[in-house]
């Protein structure tokens, strides 16, 4: 049976050829179920393991047999929960055992990573994939150390264009789809006071990457912490891939929790600016280091009409031109200007635009464009801007493969004089 084809999620939200793919810290319509007492032996510091089971022991075990998954969902809280083993074997490649959780708890989108443990105590395996919030597997965490990526990743540069997205909403509207994928500020949300709220990293806590982080766009994945090796160096985390790229250096926080929806999923956000690096993405696992990474920086420096200019400042993973670097640049500079935008409908506006971009090993360069806009901005303006962004910088000549250092969009926004004679608006070029 070809399981992998099967499975309609795996437990993590990540990056795909740029896109951020709806899973955990949101994604879902469903309704919440919120755990006002939630379920669990709720675990006070770090786990203390007394070993590893191996793949061999690990199939031996009898199906029936009580473990125990280490998992969070509310604050930085990691609970014990009880689960049931099903059976436990290969399957294209996967040493994955099935368990099934208690009639009312749930596992989903979020918790890949969340360590599977035997009653003495042995790690046994991570979750990382299943059909739905009760029929759940998890990887032998012997496998997950083996920190092996197939180089068959998927990168690429090529965001989800905006303008389609954005066309006529205001800004309380762009938020909310972006909050629907992932994307929530950190300042947005407050989990409630009966969490345990612990920055230290431990077996069972949520950690979050990012592609772009600050005060309006924060677009990023969330899993789970499985175990310190101190011969990797750092955490093994996730049970599967992110995007199967191997080296890799995305800035993580650890994460909170704040609750749990109907699906399974995990909606988990960042506690503060990231400290650790996602240093290794592999088909089975991630390997996560201490000390944050080098970011870029992207500014947005945007005046409107009877407004002093004002600079939006974001950071965006330097990941070697990857996927995530891509979409995150793209968001950090477009979801500013779209928010301002999207707040204002004047008659008539004459905008100017200008890009300035710095790449690695790569002299400084400059794009601008000047457009005069119709009355239909959000759609006019935003594409024309996309294109900028997408056309100028993403897909510029010689920056494949390359961190990018820094980004400027300057934008100058200014009521059309009524009697003036309206210039003609240059055609776009298509997406």
């Amino acid at each position: 049976m070809m399981v992998n084809m099967l499975r309609y999620w795996m437990l993590c939200m990540f990056f795909a050829c740029g896109v951020l793919i709806s899973g955990c810290g949101g994604g879902s319509d469903g309704n919440v179920a919120t755990y006002d007492t939630p379920k669990g032996e709720l675990i006070s510091g770090i786990f203390p393991y007394t070993g590893m089971l191996g793949w061999d022991d690990t199939r031996a075990l009898a199906s029936g047999t009580k473990l125990y998954v280490l998992t969070n969902d509310a604050g930085t809280g990691v609970y014990k929960r009880e689960v049931q083993l099903i059976s436990a074997g290969a399957d294209n490649g996967n040493d994955q055992i099935a368990i099934l959780p208690q009639a009312d708890q749930k596992l989903g989108p979020g918790d890949s990573g969340s360590p599977v443990v035997t009653a003495d105590g042995k790690l046994v395996a991570a979750v990382w994939s299943g059909y739905d919030a009760k029929s759940v597997y998890a990887r032998s965490f012997s496998q997950m150390l083996q920190l092996s990526y197939s180089g068959r990743g998927r990168g690429g540069t090529t965001p989800p264009r905006i303008p389609w997205v954005l066309k006529g909403a205001p800004s309380s509207i762009n938020l909310t789809h972006f909050s629907k994928t992932g994307i929530t500020p950190i300042s947005g949300q407050v989990s409630s006071s009966r969490a345990v709220r612990d920055t230290e990293f431990a077996p069972g806590r949520k950690y979050v990457f990012f592609a772009v982080y600050g005060p309006e766009v924060e677009l990023y994945g969330s899993a789970t912490l499985t175990d310190y090796s101190p011969q990797k160096g750092g955490w093994i985390a996730t049970g599967h891939a992110i995007d199967d790229l191997g080296p890799r250096r995305l800035p993580v926080a650890i994460g909170t929790s704040d609750f749990r929806l109907l699906d399974g999923s995990v909606v988990t956000r960042a506690m503060g600016a990231p400290t650790h690096t996602l240093a290794f993405d592999g088909q089975f696992g991630s390997l996560i280091k201490a000390g944050a990474p080098a970011v870029g920086t992207l500014e947005v420096k945007i005046t409107m009409p009877g407004k002093p200019q004002e600079t939006i400042t974001h950071f965006v993973c330097r990941d070697n031109g990857q996927g995530a670097q891509g979409a995150g640049t793209y968001y950090g500079l477009l979801i500013p200007v779209a928010n301002r935008l999207g707040s204002a409908l004047p008659a008539s506006w004459d905008i100017k635009a200008k890009l300035t971009y710095l790449f690695d090993g790569m002299d400084g360069k400059t794009e601008s464009i000047d457009f005069e806009l119709p009355t239909d901005f959000h759609q006019d303006a935003l594409r024309r801007l996309d294109n900028l962004v997408f056309g100028k910088l993403l897909m510029a000549e010689g920056t494949e493969n390359r961190d990018l250092i820094s980004a400027t969009l300057t934008v100058e926004v200014k009521a059309r004089d009524p009697l003036a004679t309206p210039a003609p608006s240059p055609t776009p070029p298509p997406f």
